[in-house]
This record gives structure tokens, sequence and C-alpha cells, in this order.
């Protein structure tokens, strides 16, 4: 069974279960809010495989996505604080580090002048 089968099924029977128990009933509500429940946590799954596949797609890499979050999240968030933190693609990366080849600005003029 898909996650969308899954949520249409559950969709069902909860309007089939509606039927059956009332709503304005306590065992009504319990019903109801543990199918919406149940529901929004597939649908929030399908969010973060599209967010994954969407990565993965776009940066042609096989990362561990709860991986890779855990480790910006202790990094940049929990660990030294970063002003202007971003990720690089391997091209930007490139660029980076022959910019960074070059110096610091002092560096850089002591170089031209000699």
């Amino acid at each position: 069974m898909t996650e969308n089968e899954a949520i249409e099924e559950l969709k069902y029977d909860c309007n089939e279960l509606g039927k059956a128990i009332p709503c304005d009933t306590s065992w009504g509500k319990s019903f109801e809010n543990a199918y919406a429940m149940a529901i929004n946590a597939l649908e929030e799954v399908q969010k973060y495989r599209k967010i994954e596949k969407d990565l993965k797609e776009r940066y042609h890499a096989n990362v561990d996505i709860p991986l890779l979050m855990h480790h910006f999240i202790e990094t940049v968030f929990e660990g030294e604080k970063h002003e202007g933190f971003c990720l690089l693609t391997n091209e930007d990366a490139k660029v980076w580090e022959e910019y960074k080849a070059i110096g610091t600005p002092e560096e850089c003029r002591t170089a031209v002048e000699k």
C-alpha cells in the first residue's frame, strides 16, 4: 500500500466510522483526532521525501538527509555561530577555494607590488 492509498483509506474509514460513532461523543472525537493525526503524519512524510528526492536529484548525491541536517543543526545552531553561513555547490566551492588561495587583500597587494 502506498502512502496515498493509506491516506485515502484513512479518510474513507474515518468517514465510515463517523457514521457509526457520532463525532460529538468522546469516542467519536478521539477517533476523529487519531485519524486526522495519522493523515497529517503521512502527508508530512510525503513532503520530506519530496525534499530529499529533490536534493538528491539537484546535487546528484546519495546523501543521508537526516544525518546531513543533524550535522547542519549542530554546526550552525548549537555550535559556533557563523554569520552569513551558506551551502555552496561544487562549482561555487571551487571558485571559493581559488579566491581563498589569493590570500588577504594585504597579501594580494604585497604580491602585486613585488
